[in-house]
């Protein structure tokens, strides 16, 4: 823009000044800040003014400096970004040598608990055979806080309702047993270093290591122990669902020895069988029963061989919980031998009873054997047994007549009535029946699976037993008092039927009587 303006010069000096120095100058015009520049003056003594804002020269400059600072700052992000590429490439191979070596170090730790898991096992089993030395080294190598020169203690879980349980949880089994085994280790580590090992089925063991230092808690370790594995119940039955039953072994010296009494305890875990689900079971309780001899009750037996063979199913019940009963303070395996004889008695009147009386037998014929090792409670064993005791009744109670049941009552009167008659005998029972001995033998043989001679002697033994027992009257007294005309006869019978003599078998009663 060209115009004509007056320059603001105050003086000719000052213009003359200007016009040999510059041709231009800084001023505000119109209130915007402009570059004024002008030509010297022409032949007519005009001169030409140029007035250029100062916004309008420097636009080109913000322009540059602009482009400069974003080309600045893309040149620095592109060159951040190639640097974090450049270095994530450069730190992929380190970073997969540092994931392997967390995965290896987790496999380690996974694998060395499963290591230690299979060694305590297969010790406790008896399948690794360990030494006080070889087993402290074997324990710090697979990581385990057991000190093995501490004392020791083994207690052992048995899931209740096992079968319940693998019905529940099914494909989960396993990962519901190692949530157990963590509730009680955790339970038991205010007190203890406690390793739970998972012995198969429905049996967990676990190690007590007592800690150096133990809180002063004011009670004896036994009640200590037994509180804490009542929280261990109540946590396992908050959190899983299920019952557990535990068997507190014996404190040992040291882990060696604790698990030299693992048998023991496993033994005793038995008797939960008699105590019920959710029992506490000491294995110095149970293995004190190892100190008392057991004789199988014979004379129940015959009672309970008699009741089935005449269809008294409730009387057979009662004898027959009465026999088990008594095994419950003998070690366990004096159960098991119990049941196995009453199984084959029971057989054995099976078997009389479908020959004589064409007796069809269902599910008694099958399966007489309860797998006692499956039965949890001592219900469950009489269960089996009185569905049994039930169909030989109701069996038997289809062919048996009202005659023959007072004809052998009358019998075993006159036998109850006559036994100290010496001349009691086949003979003269038949004379008073006014019945055929062989009539009579035979019937009776049938009936009761006993020969009526048999009957005689066993009621006279029974006599016998009791007279030696109560009063202080000599054998050859008692003898001659229960119907046997001559001592050597009357002792034979005696062992016979007891296994022992008459004079054995009252030392043995009275030292019974005084234990």
């Amino acid at each position: 823009m060209i115009e004509k303006v007056e320059l603001p010069l105050h003086d000719a000096a000052k213009r003359e000044q200007q016009e040999n120095d510059k041709s231009w100058l800084q001023h505000r015009y119109r209130d915007e800040k402009s570059l004024i520049t002008y030509t010297a003056p022409d032949d007519l003594g005009w001169r030409y003014v140029r007035i250029t804002p100062y916004d309008l020269i420097t636009s080109d400059i913000r322009s540059m400096r602009t482009h400069t600072v974003l080309f600045c700052v893309g040149l620095l992000i592109a060159g951040l970004l190639l640097s974090y590429l450049v270095s994530r490439k450069l730190y992929h191979p380190i970073d997969k040598v540092l994931v392997r070596l967390r995965v290896m170090e987790a496999e380690r730790r996974g694998s060395l608990h499963l290591l230690r898991q299979d060694f305590l096992r297969g010790a406790l089993q008896g399948r690794e055979t360990v030494t006080g030395g070889m087993l402290e080294e074997r324990m710090r190598f697979y990581g385990s806080s057991i000190d093995v020169q501490r004392a020791s203690r083994l207690v052992l879980l048995r899931i209740d309702h096992f079968t319940e349980f693998n019905e529940t949880y099914r494909d989960e089994t396993q990962l519901v047993k190692y949530a157990m085994m963590n509730i009680c280790t955790e339970t038991a580590d205010l007190h203890y270093n406690a390793e739970a090992v998972d012995m198969g089925g429905d049996l967990i063991t676990l190690i007590f290591n007592e800690k150096e230092e133990l809180p002063e808690l004011g009670q004896p370790a036994p009640n200590r122990i037994e509180e804490l594995l009542r929280m261990m119940q109540a946590a396992v039955m908050t959190h899983l669902k299920c019952s557990i039953s535990c068997t507190i072994g014996t404190e040992e010296d040291s882990l060696e020895d604790s698990i030299a009494s693992y048998t023991r305890s496993a033994e005793a875990s038995l008797h939960r069988l008699f105590m019920g689900p959710g029992c506490l079971i000491y294995t110095a309780d149970i293995m004190a029963y190892h100190t008392k001899e057991y004789a199988f009750p014979a004379g129940k037996e015959r009672q309970l061989v008699d009741y089935l063979m005449t269809g008294k199913t409730r009387e057979a019940k009662q004898v027959y919980a009465d026999i088990v009963g008594e095994t419950a303070a003998y070690p366990f395996t004096v159960f098991q031998l119990a049941l196995s004889h009453l199984t084959m008695t029971l057989n054995h009147v099976r078997n009389t009873l479908k020959k004589n009386n064409q007796l069809t037998l269902d599910s008694v014929s099958d399966g007489l054997m309860l797998p006692v090792k499956d039965a949890e409670d001592i219900s469950e064993v009489h269960e089996h047994f009185y569905r049994m005791f039930d169909e030989l009744g109701s069996k038997v109670e289809e062919k048996r007549t009202l005659k023959h049941e007072e004809l052998i009552r009358k019998i075993n009167g006159i036998i109850e009535r006559d036994y100290a008659d010496p001349n009691l005998c086949l003979t003269s029972i038949a004379d008073e029946l006014g019945m055929s001995p062989i009539y009579v033998s035979r019937l009776y043989k049938q009936l009761t699976l006993k020969g009526l001679t048999d009957v005689i002697n066993e009621t006279r033994i029974a006599k016998a037993q009791h007279l030696l027992v109560e009063t202080e009257n000599s054998v050859a007294d008692i003898a001659e008092r229960t119907g046997f005309t001559n001592s050597s006869y009357f002792y034979r019978m005696f062992k016979k039927f007891n296994g022992v003599t008459p004079n054995d078998y009252r030392r043995k009663e009275f030292h019974s009587e005084n234990f």
